[in-house]
């Protein structure tokens, strides 16, 4: 489940497994919508993205 938050430097969204473990954060955006505009374009990554190893 994604969870959208304030924080101090913006919005921020969290993943959070169904353990309610966090495994996946993103950087803090200016306004709500554009946080929720960021986790719509994370959920239509397709299934079988590549993975860069570096």
């Amino acid at each position: 489940m994604f969870v959208i938050y304030q924080a101090r430097d913006g919005f921020r969204w969290r993943l959070v497994a169904a353990n309610g473990e966090i495994v996946g954060s993103g950087e803090a955006y200016p306004t709500r919508s554009n946080c929720e505009r960021a986790v719509q374009t994370i959920q239509r990554l397709p299934p079988g993205a590549r993975i860069s190893h570096q």
